[in-house]
């Protein structure tokens, strides 16, 4: 069985979480073999819209070999992805994220974390058309494309109203 962690930060999009997060519900319900867990640097948080997530898992260490991360977009990313909680995320990321070992989705502006982590170097890559900038200096290594939907680059997907990469 697969681990899925949808990895939240303050202010996280609740469109961003709910639209796949719905989706892999409901193919788990049809057989796919594959368990979905809500994880965070703190025990609660508050999305876009206003609305509580309680009994938030804390980020898993270490990462369960074959585990899907999946990092979730937050509204006003200038601001809402340099709190303590983004940072943590992103040390997370550096410390245990195996590109060999895990695969790795980002959801919009949830593309920052794993460019701030560096796990966008020498990867193709989108995200919303409104930060493809601030991606571009955050990963100057990494190959940002306009005018995509979704980029898959190895075990890293790129989503824009997302963005993910998978080798």
């Amino acid at each position: 069985m697969a681990d899925l962690y949808f990895v939240l930060t303050p202010n996280f999009m609740l469109l961003d979480l709910a639209g796949p997060a719905e989706a892999f519900q409901i193919a788990a319900q049809h057989g796919a073999n594959f368990t979905l867990q809500m994880v965070a640097p703190v025990t609660e948080l508050t999305c876009s819209v206003g609305l509580k997530q309680h009994q938030l898992a804390p980020l898993p260490v270490p990462i369960p070999a074959g585990a899907h991360i999946v990092l979730i977009g937050a509204e006003n990313s200038i601001v809402n992805l340099q709190s303590a909680e983004a940072h943590s995320v992103v040390a997370w990321l550096r410390t245990h994220f195996d590109v060999n070992q895990h695969f790795l989705s980002c959801v919009c502006s949830g593309t920052m974390l794993a460019a701030y982590a560096g796990l966008l170097d020498g990867r193709d890559c989108t995200t919303h058309h409104e930060i493809l900038d601030r991606l571009r200096l955050a990963a100057p290594l990494a190959k940002v494309l306009d005018d995509r939907i979704f980029v898959q680059d190895g075990r890293i997907e790129l989503v824009d109203y997302g963005v993910s990469v998978t080798t």
